[in-house]
């Protein structure tokens, strides 16, 4: 459960990818950075759904 609530929590990687596309476009392509985007505000999007679900499965006594 702890795991699964994790996984939005891209701001890490987020910010080291700015830094390094910061340093050109030949370290990291602009569609490179952009999947990241996209990956990233996804995952921010999914995973409380499928956190959400899971809570509804988990074993309530």
């Amino acid at each position: 459960m702890i795991g699964a609530s994790l996984i939005p929590r891209a701001e890490i990687a987020m910010i080291i990818m700015h830094k390094v596309h910061d340093l050109g476009e030949n370290v990291v392509p602009g569609p490179i950075y952009s999947a990241m985007v996209f990956v990233s505000v996804l995952t921010c999007i999914i995973s409380p759904v499928g956190v959400r679900m899971l809570f509804r499965r988990w074993p309530q006594k």
